[in-house]
């Protein structure tokens, strides 16, 4: 049996987001401080190159427009800091009682099946075009965030032992922190859906190499609808094979074979060289919450692999792919 060629040189460029917050483990106070900074520079990257045309299109009737979706997330998280803290002026602590959600993992991927299965909004936080300039929404969100961080930040009380109701359950109210972001984040990919029907970036994957991988010539349409509606690149598409073309002027060559021979079983890619992509922190969430949209496979490797910082997946026709939050490349 023939093997496929692949050949790779990794180049790893690394990008600043300007943001330093301390990250400890994964359940704790240090990781939603991250987790918040995070997201907030992720609605901020997804909206500050809108125009004014753009921040009031409507995608179809019925549908909000970047400017009501980035209304909806403020609203949410004012009434979500408001819980919270009538919460702690009500309630003693109560440090034998349970979460219904066992970690912040588990909560995130709550947030993103919820994000699968759209879910109609209360009526108290429906937009109603309050924010009819981006810089005004701009300025009033990060004011907001910050007040957020900052509570966090300082608040003596032990968040993990008060709790409160959520549309996933009882949780506690660091848990509660970490659904005002995860929830910003999931609507922020209504912006990104928009952008790109209008043709605005959203998405930045960087990898300097060049590598060329056989697959199946059935996985052809999957293989391209994968690249394009996930990661969000472009494609140079021929007629036996196509360039995946990211970031850092890196490519994949997918090159498509109908002879099995020339084909590399799913499971061998294990054995064989991952490909690494770089995202910046921001974007991180956004990959993860399309990929599991799209029901991508994950690919577990032998050893312990921490998910909110990078992980592995099978792409359409068997590779193997890294994706890497950019803060822990050196």
């Amino acid at each position: 049996m023939k093997s496929p060629t692949l050949f790779l040189i990794i180049f790893l460029g690394v990008l600043s987001t300007g943001y330093s917050h301390p990250i400890g483990g994964t359940d704790d106070k240090g990781y939603a401080l991250s987790y918040l900074a995070e997201t907030e520079l992720y609605l901020i990257s997804m909206i500050r190159d809108v125009d004014q045309v753009s921040w009031n299109y409507r995608p179809s009737e019925g549908k909000w427009t970047i400017g009501e979706t980035a209304e909806h997330i403020l609203a949410a998280e004012k009434r979500l800091l408001g819980q919270i803290k009538k919460t702690l002026a009500e309630q003693k602590t109560d440090a034998g009682k349970k979460s219904d959600i066992p970690s912040f993992e588990a909560l995130l991927t709550q947030l993103h099946n919820r994000y699968t299965y759209k879910v109609k909004t209360i009526p108290d936080l429906e937009p109603v075009g309050k924010w009819i300039s981006k810089e005004e929404f701009i300025k009033a969100f990060q004011d907001h965030r910050h007040k957020l961080i900052d509570f966090l930040a300082t608040t003596d009380k032990t968040l993990d032992q008060y709790f409160t109701q959520s549309p996933v359950g009882t949780v506690n109210l660091l848990q509660y922190v970490m659904i005002a972001a995860g929830h910003g984040a999931r609507h922020t990919l209504q912006i990104e859906e928009i952008k790109a029907v209008l043709g605005l970036k959203t998405t930045t994957v960087s990898f300097g190499g060049r590598v060329k991988v056989n697959v199946p010539e059935d996985q052809r349409e999957n293989i391209r609808s994968f690249f394009k509606e996930v990661l969000r690149i472009n494609i140079e598409e021929g007629e036996r094979y196509d360039r995946m073309l990211f970031d850092g002027g890196g490519f994949v060559a997918m090159v498509y074979q109908t002879d099995e021979n020339m084909l590399l079983p799913e499971k061998h890619y294990a054995n064989a060289m991952q490909v690494g992509l770089l995202i910046p922190a921001e974007q991180y969430e956004s990959i993860r919450y399309r990929m599991n949209a799209y029901g991508v496979k994950m690919y577990q490797p032998s050893y312990p692999v921490d998910v909110q910082k990078n992980f592995y997946f099978h792409a359409p026709g068997g590779q193997i792919f890294r994706v890497i939050k950019q803060e822990i490349v050196e």
